[in-house]
């Protein structure tokens, strides 16, 4: 059975590394998730589920949201901060 990683956020340079890494490896499904639209995820990725950045007051909120529904069993960061 495949783990559902989200890579969060999936447009960053570290994002592309953790891709880069991680996409052929037939254990994992990676999910993107994004603040900003037209980031570099959205040549990559079918997909990209959008939620709010970090410092809005929704964002845990719209975080579980997103892992409940896409069954999420890993987040892996991919921001500076």
């Amino acid at each position: 059975m495949k783990s559902n990683i989200l890579i969060f956020p999936a447009g960053t340079e570290i994002a592309n590394e953790l891709i880069s890494s991680l996409k052929d490896n037939k254990k994992f499904n990676l999910i993107a998730a994004s603040s900003v639209k037209g980031s570099h995820a959205d040549f990559i990725f079918k997909k990209v589920h959008n939620i709010p950045q970090v410092s809005d007051s929704n964002f845990i909120k719209e975080l579980n949201s997103l892992c409940k529904h896409q069954d999420i069993d890993v987040i892996l960061p991919a921001h500076d901060d």
